[in-house]
């Protein structure tokens, strides 16, 4: 994916509505494209939270299991 191809994504995010084009920018130049499998793992459950993930095509399914008492689900 072009730098160009990144800005554009960002800037069609919601998560980055009404930050300007040089903030944009500048966060485009330190992103990276990668392409997922399906059925592949993005990350996991405990895993630690050092990456911001924004889909640009597909969808992801979100699992998460949580410890009720002795039962867990």
């Amino acid at each position: 994916m072009q730098p160009a191809e990144i800005k554009q994504i960002l800037q069609s995010c919601e998560f980055f509505k009404g930050l300007g084009g040089n903030e944009i920018e500048g966060i485009a130049g330190i992103c990276r494209s990668s392409t997922c499998e399906e059925g592949e793992f993005i990350f996991r459950q405990g895993d630690f939270g050092e990456h911001l993930y924004i889909i640009a095509e597909g969808q992801v399914y979100l699992e998460r299991t949580i410890d009720i008492g002795a039962r867990k689900g």
